[in-house]
């Protein structure tokens, strides 16, 4: 199962990077298929040789260089719907039309039914390709929270929207 980390703060304070590494390199065993970081705004994804956090870190521009956040998310994935590659890992980024970052969402879990409730909450958008928190993550985006009484799975989700006026972070 999936691993997630991270940091985050209304105002913003130094980056742990040890604390942060520290965690993804530990949350390596929970995935190993892929990672991903989301720090303010900015995403960076490792797969193939750098599908391992231990690896995608050494030479992460976006880990190196942070020094101060307000939210920095981690994810180490194992993948039990859909395929390997840059396109499905984590933090799953919605962006907005003008093209910045609204929504970002970590998953560690499986939803088994995700494609009924993307025929329910979602019919409009084609999910062909899609992992199951790519499609949560749709859901959530665009009809809201409500389906978290439906979905059938085991699922830990953490949310940063940045629709607001701040950023509103969750965690179910």
């Amino acid at each position: 199962m999936c691993g997630i980390f991270g940091q985050v703060s209304k105002k913003k304070v130094r980056f742990d990077y040890t604390a942060f590494c520290t965690l993804g390199i530990h949350n390596d065993v929970r995935g190993g298929d892929s990672c991903g970081v989301f720090i303010d705004g900015k995403v960076e994804y490792g797969v193939d040789k750098r599908k391992l956090f231990e690896d995608f870190l050494i030479d992460s521009d976006l880990v190196q260089n942070t020094k101060n956040v307000n939210i920095a998310f981690g994810h180490c994935r194992k993948a039990s719907v859909g395929v390997i590659k840059e396109s499905t890992a984590q933090p799953v980024v919605l962006k907005n039309d003008k093209g910045d970052i609204d929504f970002v969402v970590m998953h560690n879990g499986t939803i088994y039914n995700y494609e009924d409730l993307a025929k329910k909450y979602i019919p409009e958008i084609n999910i062909l390709g899609m992992t199951d928190s790519q499609v949560m993550a749709r859901i959530f985006y665009y009809k809201g929270y409500d389906v978290l009484s439906e979905y059938n799975g085991g699922a830990v989700f953490a949310i940063a929207d940045y629709r607001g006026e701040s950023p509103e972070i969750l965690f179910w």
